[in-house]
């Protein structure tokens, strides 16, 4: 039996219903349920019961030791779960239209952002300020750039300053790269190691077509060592790049802050000369009207402004 949620809301069924239902249906047992909800014991077995009549099915089977699901209680409980996170989507939206102080603050940004110290601060922010939603999108430069111009973004974190003048940005740090290797790999002996090591042995690495900066960066980084750049394979996604390593197929340059990731069969290394260097740039517009935003840029670049790059 399939019990859909347009069907109950259409039925009279409330809040505490699906709330009560739920609550039985984790943990089996009504006097536990009931001392959960704060409810009698007698009033949540008649909530039960009038909901099953509603529903005109059977949701719980009952003994005087066990309480179990029926197959229709077991389909109601990802519906029931639905409904309920709707209801209270709906709550929320309603009390910031009256409220009218809610404020919706849209970050789109690379990965090494959105990984490294950017959750800490947004947690930081939004304690402070819990009229502001904020919603983080994981975006390459090349695609947060016209999102910031088009608006479909508030702040973008990206490798490179936008060139649009109504665009404002702050470096935040340069960060370095390292090299991921199989953990059986001859390089593994050495500490740190330099480009001449990286292009004697085969290279995988994320297609151009997929991260221009990283991969444009790893080859000026090898030519201006005076060596040639040559890839044996690429990929479009760093699993699948860190997969290819683990296969024994190459070795690989990463940010820094992948090497925060354990992956089976991979180890790295750092590059003596540091390596090639990534900026990570926060970006958005200088006349947005919006006063999250420009509360945002003020904590970040406390957080970031007057300490030296990395």
């Amino acid at each position: 039996m399939q019990i859909l949620a347009a069907d109950f809301t259409v039925r009279g069924m409330d809040e505490l219903d699906i709330r009560l239902f739920l609550r039985l249906a984790d943990l089996l047992h009504f006097g536990q349920a009931a001392q959960a909800e704060n409810i009698a014991q007698s009033a949540l077995s008649a909530r039960i019961k009038a909901l099953e009549a509603r529903l005109g099915a059977q949701l719980f089977e009952r003994s005087t030791r066990t309480v179990a699901l029926t197959a229709p209680g077991r389909a109601f409980v990802p519906e029931a779960t639905a409904l309920l996170a709707q209801i209270r989507r709906s709550e929320q939206a309603v009390r910031r239209t009256a409220t009218q102080t809610y404020r919706s603050l849209k970050i789109g940004g690379v990965d090494s952002a959105l990984s490294g110290p950017i959750p800490g601060l947004v947690k930081a922010f939004v304690s402070d300020r819990p009229n502001v939603h904020i919603t983080l999108t994981e975006m390459l430069s090349h695609q947060t750039d016209p999102a910031l111009v088009a608006r479909r973004v508030d702040i973008g974190f990206l490798r490179y300053a936008p060139a649009d003048p109504g665009i404002e940005s702050l470096l935040l740090k340069a960060e370095g790269m390292s090299v991921a290797m199989p953990e059986d790999h001859p390089l593994t002996r050495k500490a740190a190691l330099t480009a001449g090591d990286i292009v004697a042995h085969p290279l995988v690495l994320q297609s151009r077509a997929q991260r221009p900066i990283l991969h444009d960066c790893v080859r000026r980084y090898i030519e201006a060592a005076g060596h040639d750049f040559s890839i044996e394979q690429e990929a479009n996604e760093r699993h699948m790049l860190l997969s290819l390593v683990a296969a024994g197929l190459g070795l690989t340059l990463v940010p820094d802050w992948v090497t925060m990731f354990n992956r089976e069969g991979v180890v790295y290394r750092d590059l003596e000369d540091g390596g090639p260097q990534l900026d990570t740039v926060m970006a958005w517009r200088a006349d947005d009207p919006l006063e999250p935003v420009h509360d945002f840029v003020a904590a970040v670049r406390g957080r970031f402004e007057d300490r030296p790059p990395d």
